[in-house]
């Protein structure tokens, strides 16, 4: 075991497989992470960057593909429960097909949108040649600035003096920990409210 650790180094493939399978669980602060890696010389900055984009992606599109796994009649018999006309919600899927690339985009440049958006997309069963690209484009953009700052973040407290490093470091690490708190908070509130919906169907 202590061999193959000791054999992991910046070219190494592992590291990089690794980095895109945690995008899975929580990208932003992966980016973030990542860039601290790359100013630390753990990681070579053009693997890392596209392990983190091509993991994002493949996520994207699996919250894609489970949006097409449901059925718009779904949604407009919850709406129709909640007192929305049904005529609203078809105007709606009308506009998300019409401007789906710039969604996808916009929605790839915030957080916490990206998920209702491509199931949203997948449930009007909008093609990939529609957005695709936007999406792309949206990923390599925010990645690279995610990328960017965490290396810049970590590379100013290695250039700090000992006192300024810890304080740095700490508050890095207290800005990085409210982060991940808020967005798990954030996600618990989205899978309630998906709940709920879900339980309005039934």
């Amino acid at each position: 075991m202590m061999d193959l650790l000791n054999a992991i180094t910046p070219a190494s493939v592992l590291p990089y497989c690794l980095l895109g399978m945690a995008t899975f669980v929580e990208g932003p602060m992966t980016l973030l992470a990542a860039g601290a890696g790359v100013a630390a010389g753990a990681l070579l900055p053009l693997p890392a960057f596209l392990s983190i984009v091509a993991g994002n992606l493949t996520a994207d599109l699996g919250w894609y593909g489970l949006g097409r796994f449901g059925k718009p009649a779904w949604i407009e018999s919850a709406a129709e429960r909640l007192g929305i006309d049904r005529r609203l919600i078809r105007h709606t899927g009308k506009d998300i097909r019409k401007h789906a690339a710039r969604l996808a985009f916009l929605a790839k440049m915030t957080v916490g949108f990206p998920i209702p958006t491509l199931l949203a997309l997948g449930l009007n069963r909008v093609r990939l040649q529609r957005w695709a690209w936007a999406l792309a484009i949206g990923e390599v953009i925010k990645s690279a600035l995610l990328l960017g700052a965490g290396y810049l973040a970590a590379d100013s407290i290695q250039r700090s003096s000992g006192a300024a490093r810890i304080a740095l470091g700490t508050a890095t690490t207290g800005l990085a920990v409210g982060l991940m708190v808020y967005l798990k908070a954030d996600k618990k509130k989205r899978q309630a409210k998906a709940a709920e919906s879900i339980g309005t169907l039934k």
